[in-house]
């Protein structure tokens, strides 16, 4: 099973001894008021030990404001600009299938005005919000190849490759 809400991870603790050869962790979370119980093979335990302290000591760094304001930094300006042009690209190209559609038919000069208008508005709007989503998923993706973030993401491949199963119960 895979582990989830690994963004909420905090202390690990061992708790007693393995029963039925696995062992069992547990992981208080206060803040959200969940505690996450992990049940591990015991010969993965130290693996998962290994991974789980990893994974938490990445996360605890990228926490930290300087790293963040450094993760911001690298990708901010550029997350932005790009949002912004693939918006504009988007909803131009929306905005421009309509009218010239409006333009080049026949019909009462009313109708097409009319049709055009709302169809240019609807496909505009159509237009910026795709674009903006297509340069998001763009910018995302130089985000998840940041060597920090690839960092965090093998070590959570590491957790999962323990076999580890999860618990989560409210507090």
């Amino acid at each position: 099973m895979p582990i989830g809400n690994l963004s909420f991870l905090g202390a690990l603790n061992k708790t007693g001894v393995p029963v039925n050869g696995k062992q069992t962790y547990e992981v208080v979370d206060e803040d959200i008021n969940k505690k996450f119980t992990y049940t591990v093979p015991v010969e993965n335990s130290d693996k998962f030990e290994k991974a789980y302290n990893e994974y938490h000591n990445l996360q605890d760094n990228m926490k930290n404001p300087e790293e963040r304001e450094k993760l911001v930094a690298k990708y901010a300006g550029s997350w932005q600009k790009n949002n912004r042009t693939g918006s504009i690209i988007g909803g131009a190209i929306g905005v421009v299938i309509p009218a010239a559609i409006a333009i080049f038919t026949k019909g009462s000069v009313v109708k097409r005005s009319i049709w055009g208008t709302l169809g240019a508005i609807v496909f505009g709007i159509g237009g910026m919000l795709t674009g903006g989503y297509f340069s998001m998923i763009n910018e995302m993706k130089k985000v998840v190849a940041d060597p920090e973030m690839q960092k965090l993401l093998n070590a959570a491949k590491n957790i999962q490759a323990t076999g580890a199963e999860e618990k989560v119960e409210n507090l």
